[in-house]
């Protein structure tokens, strides 16, 4: 017994670190809340949400539900058992929900790594390590967030695809295909400001060169994709139909209660009214850029202009990862993540949990001898993509300028754009070491 308990550890040493990390977040949390979970944030959206789904479901969306619930009703539809418990129970069992799927996240991109012949233990180490870290954690356990929910379907959804690419299994089976559909589905519909995601994988398989292509948009194969992800989002989001019978007004309600808008700009903004008001400054980094500005010269005026420009954006950028031919999905959900990171309408910090670990695929490929130990030699060779996790783990880390200001009262020498623009110095880093690594690999 004792000599497979060894075997175990040094054959698995590379996720039990990471997890033992991980589960010391969520036990440092529990410490802080002297272990009364329920005074989590969000929880009363989704508690009250699971309660209403079936008995009131027009009321879900709803400002008599505070905070709004924010997502889409399967959510609700899969919580409802649980909400017919006590609240304090309930509020136990989705923390363990969302530690359970943190653990789940880090299995599941190991599973990755292996897929992409990282073989050496320690290298895929230096990944989960960097995934099971952070500020980020603390913070959504801290208020039970779903995050660490729709960050475990996309990674497992991912880590589908590439499995099934590697065994040349067909990816428009409809088994696949629509279990594919299913999981993307869930996933957005926690976030369902995020559809573009949806479209990327509906178009992935398309290559168009000319505009006479373009019929390929309607070829069997892919009216076939249509059907299956509306039939996909239905068959989970079922009552959200009843909703808008019961109440015709509920879909302007799910869209204001989903809002997820950070571009409101203070004018007047100090380091005083930041630590004292609790001002959670966004983390996107065109944002934080604007705000910096902001800080010299008034540019509140321009708030709707900034949302119509991002999300153009945003439709732009997605109409061409979704036809980009010599991408991977990964790689096309690893970009948009990145982009989401600078100019995102609806972007806010909780986020970085979902798209952090897609951007850390995109760094897999970029590793130098993938088998060598970790000498000097490989750290040498590797030392971009070692910056570029340290970037990640940066901002896994990155605290919020509330506390930083109040922990830290020298910062109040600091001019305040440079202490606002520290997410988007961090992020552009990140940027650069990803781009030399692709330089290199090309």
């Amino acid at each position: 017994m004792k000599v497979f308990i060894i075997n175990n550890i040094k054959n698995y040493w590379h996720i039990i670190i990471p997890i033992i990390t991980f589960s010391c977040w969520a036990v440092l949390l529990l410490i802080a809340f002297n272990f009364k979970i329920s005074k989590a944030g969000d929880f009363p959206a989704i508690y009250l949400a699971g309660k209403y789904i079936f008995t009131h479901p027009e009321l879900i969306y709803t400002a008599k539900v505070y905070p709004r619930y924010p997502y889409g009703p399967c959510f609700a539809t899969v919580f409802a058992p649980i909400s017919l418990l006590p609240y304090d129970i309930a509020a136990w069992i989705l923390f363990f929900i969302l530690y359970i799927s943190g653990l789940l996240i880090l299995f599941e991109f190991n599973k990755i790594l292996k897929l992409k012949n990282i073989k050496n233990p320690l290298h895929r180490f230096l990944f989960l390590i960097v995934l099971s870290n952070g500020l980020r954690f603390y913070e959504i356990f801290g208020i039970l967030q779903t995050k660490l929910i729709v960050s475990y379907f996309l990674i497992l959804f991912l880590r589908r695809e590439i499995e099934a690419r590697k065994n040349e299994e067909d990816l428009n089976g409809r088994k696949f295909l629509f279990t594919q559909l299913l999981i993307l589905a869930f996933a957005i519909s926690l976030i369902p400001q995020y559809f573009f995601m949806v479209i990327i994988y509906l178009f992935n398989n398309i290559k168009i060169k000319q505009l006479k292509e373009l019929k390929e948009i309607f070829n069997n194969v892919q009216i076939r994709r249509y059907f299956l992800m509306i039939f996909a989002f239905l068959s989970l989001n079922f009552m959200f139909i009843i909703i808008i019978l019961k109440s015709p007004n509920a879909f302007n309600e799910f869209v204001g209660g989903g809002w997820r808008g950070n571009r409101y700009f203070i004018s007047n903004l100090t380091h005083s009214y930041i630590e004292k008001n609790y001002v959670q400054v966004p983390v996107d980094s065109l944002t934080n850029i604007l705000w910096s500005i902001n800080l010299y010269f008034d540019i509140s005026n321009l708030n709707k202009e900034i949302y119509i420009v991002s999300i153009i954006s945003m439709i732009i950028i997605t109409i061409i990862l979704s036809f980009k031919k010599n991408f991977t999905i990964e790689k096309k959900f690893g970009y948009f993540a990145l982009l989401s990171l600078f100019l995102n309408t609806f972007y806010y910090f909780y986020y970085l949990v979902i798209f952090l670990p897609l951007i850390a695929i995109l760094f897999i490929h970029t590793i130098e001898n993938s088998e060598a130990p970790l000498t000097l030699t490989f750290i040498k060779r590797n030392s971009r993509l070692l910056f570029g996790l340290l970037c990640i783990s940066i901002l896994y880390f990155m605290p919020l300028s509330y506390y930083l200001l109040d922990k830290l009262p020298f910062l109040y020498n600091i001019p305040l754009a440079l202490i606002i623009s520290r997410w988007t110095i961090v992020y552009m880093f990140l940027v650069i070491s990803l781009y030399l690594l692709n330089k290199i690999k090309k």
